[in-house]
């Protein structure tokens, strides 16, 4: 699974960019682990937001009629932000 087009970004038709996409999305995940990675200080910043994150994907795939472990991804996280405050 990797990122094959940008969408409509700048307003001017879908941008398809193909294999290139591979390497854009190998970027993109070391960019987000390394983001988190500095939030990791931060008290409950980082598990506040992965819960926005999996909240919005969850509402996503609930429009979208897919099934999806969103659910249990979430309920974990609000564990772990519980005993962590």
């Amino acid at each position: 699974m990797y990122v094959r087009n940008l969408g409509d970004l700048f307003g001017i038709g879908n941008i398809y960019i193909g294999e290139l996409g591979i390497p854009l999305t190998i970027f993109m995940v070391v960019g987000i682990c390394n983001a988190f990675n500095m939030l990791d200080g931060i008290d409950g910043g980082t598990t506040l937001i992965a819960l926005a994150a999996l909240i919005a994907l969850a509402v996503l795939t609930q429009i979208q009629n897919i099934p999806g472990l969103d659910f249990i991804f979430t309920v974990g996280l609000f564990t772990f932000l519980f005993f962590f405050f």
